[in-house]
């Protein structure tokens, strides 16, 4: 359907964000054919792709280097990424009416995002959705941090959803 949709006036712009943070790296790789084969159908659309430096990623978008463009701005500085995340987490927990952070545990929770913005977003998100915000908080502030980025990550995951079954046990 895509080949065959009446081209608009104007391009259109479809940005995705951290692929390297979607799925195994496989699917990773997969996923960037899948969309580079779309932009193609579609002259009229760009597609602007983001991602940490990934080999099945960087691979699908070298055999097609002249399709595409590639900028490695993997050159930021960790520290950087550090602070931006941690502003990021002071900036939504001040959203937050029942949670005010120290210093210190807005920095201990930016080291157990890794690097990863999407750790905040779906901590967040937790901390929102759940009965006892503050509890919640404790416990994902006192989980260690192995510094593999998607392991903090897949903690996180596994603490949601053993909330979530802990709660639907309680319902029945």
């Amino acid at each position: 359907p895509l080949a065959r949709a009446e081209v608009p006036f104007k391009t259109h712009v479809v940005i995705i964000d951290a692929l390297d943070e979607c799925g195994t790296p496989k699917e990773q790789g997969v996923l960037a054919m899948q969309i580079f084969r779309l932009a193609k159908l579609a002259p009229w659309i760009r597609v602007f792709l983001t991602s940490r430096k990934a080999v099945e990623i960087e691979d699908v978008f070298l055999s097609n280097e002249n399709s595409c463009n590639m900028i490695d701005v993997n050159k930021q500085d960790e520290k950087q990424v550090h602070a931006d995340i941690k502003i990021c987490i002071k900036k939504e927990a001040s959203l937050m009416k029942d949670l005010a952070l120290t210093n210190k545990e807005a920095e201990i929770l930016a080291s157990q995002a890794s690097g990863l913005f999407i750790w905040c977003k779906v901590f967040f998100e937790y901390l929102r959705e759940s009965i006892d915000p503050r509890h919640v908080f404790s416990n994902l502030l006192a989980d260690a941090n192995t510094g593999q980025p998607l392991e903090a990550l897949y903690r996180l995951y596994s603490q949601i959803l053993d909330s979530s079954i802990r709660q639907e046990d309680t319902a029945l």
